[in-house]
């Protein structure tokens, strides 16, 4: 998925908050085996703005990529046992000013599809 928008504000004449004009996301998977899932998921914003209304200042917001990988195994079509690495290179990106999104991480989980 890749979007491009035009981020301008118009009635302040200045950009969005937080809106970058460029973004690209991915999700690549292979299934080696039945039920077995091996993914990546990957994500890039450009560079952005944040309009500081206490100082009136425009702070930039650097561009950012970020890539997760997951393996999991679906048993009996409606279980998911999952393994997750997120932020694989550890970098600590901001996606507005003053809040970093976490670093390296690990998830494992159960998912369950119970609407059948």
């Amino acid at each position: 998925n890749c979007t491009y928008l035009d981020h301008r504000n118009d009635t302040d004449d200045r950009p969005l908050d937080a809106q970058p004009d460029h973004s690209f996301n991915f999700d690549a998977s292979v299934f080696p085996f039945m039920g077995f899932r091996i993914g990546l998921y990957g994500m890039f914003g450009s560079e952005s703005w944040w309009y500081d209304s206490s100082t009136r200042q425009l702070l930039t917001i650097p561009s950012y990529f970020n890539l997760d990988a997951v393996v999991s195994y679906t048993v009996a079509g409606r279980y998911e046992i999952f393994s997750k690495l997120g932020n694989i290179f550890d970098d600590y990106f901001y996606t507005e000013p003053g809040f970093p999104w976490r670093g390296r991480y690990i998830e494992v989980g159960l998912q369950a599809d119970i609407l059948r």
